[in-house]
């Protein structure tokens, strides 16, 4: 089904009248408006969270959208075989989008230890919901066909108690550090930082996760634009300078 959507969605986008016959779906031809502004397509970005999921996603010739909950060493793994797939691309549609973007959970609080503290049970909730969406989306499914990009989230799904006995704690994944953008100002900068040295091109972290209060989400919103933004602005700036120079 993914392989018709990366058909169905640029042509939509770009042509006149599109039409469209697959396995899954078929659309008579059709005006689909409005268009975007952007030539010749917006790009599409395709979550990545295992090495075969990268190295597709960078022969397609699409955007990679890093979860980073794998850990510095693992992300660094899975970003180094996309660019390697997607310097000699076959796209899928009309554009080539060779940039990374790092997907994760956010919480940024003056307090690092009230954080590290929060983001545990906000991280727990998280995993806990994957849990139980996995366990009904596989429930009674055939698993000869389960495709081969979702044999790893099957066999999760179907051996759920192993798995779950065989995880980390939340707390000691968030301890570890790499994974998630939590605690204080530094701590957030020191995360940001460790995939920018990976040439990771944009952080993406979600702040209104679950059990996350609104005030909490307004923050983390506050110390990022007084600290996290201005620091990243600065150092933006004393690099064009030295370049400069």
């Amino acid at each position: 089904m993914v392989e018709e959507y990366l058909q169905i969605i640029p042509g939509a986008w770009t042509e006149e009248t599109f039409g469209f016959e697959g396995k899954h779906y078929q659309i008579p031809p059709r005006e689909v408006i409005p268009k975007p502004v952007q030539k010749p397509h917006p790009p599409i970005w395709q979550a990545v969270s295992q090495e075969s999921t990268a190295e597709k996603v960078g022969r397609q010739g699409l955007g990679c959208l890093a979860q980073t909950s794998v850990g510095l060493d693992r992300a660094e793994n899975l970003i180094r075989i996309y660019r390697d797939a997607i310097a000699d691309p076959e796209p899928v549609t009309k554009l080539v989008y060779p940039r990374v973007a790092g997907n994760t959970v956010g919480l940024c609080m003056e307090d690092r230890q009230k954080a590290f503290e929060r983001a545990e049970t906000i991280i727990d909730w998280y995993r806990e919901q994957q849990r139980i969406r996995d366990s009904y989306v596989w429930q009674g499914y055939d698993p000869a066909r389960v495709p081969e990009d979702y044999q790893w989230h099957y066999q999760r799904a179907v051996n759920a108690d192993t798995a779950r006995a065989d995880e980390a704690s939340s707390r000691k994944l968030i301890d570890e550090g790499g994974r998630f953008c939590i605690g204080d100002p530094d701590d957030c900068i020191k995360y940001i930082e460790d995939y920018e040295r990976m040439g990771v091109d944009e952080i993406m972290p979600l702040f209104q996760v679950g059990p996350v209060a609104h005030s909490e989400v307004m923050e983390t919103l506050r110390l990022f634009g007084k600290y996290i933004i201005p620091h990243f602005r600065e150092k933006a700036r004393r690099e064009q300078l030295a370049a400069d120079n």
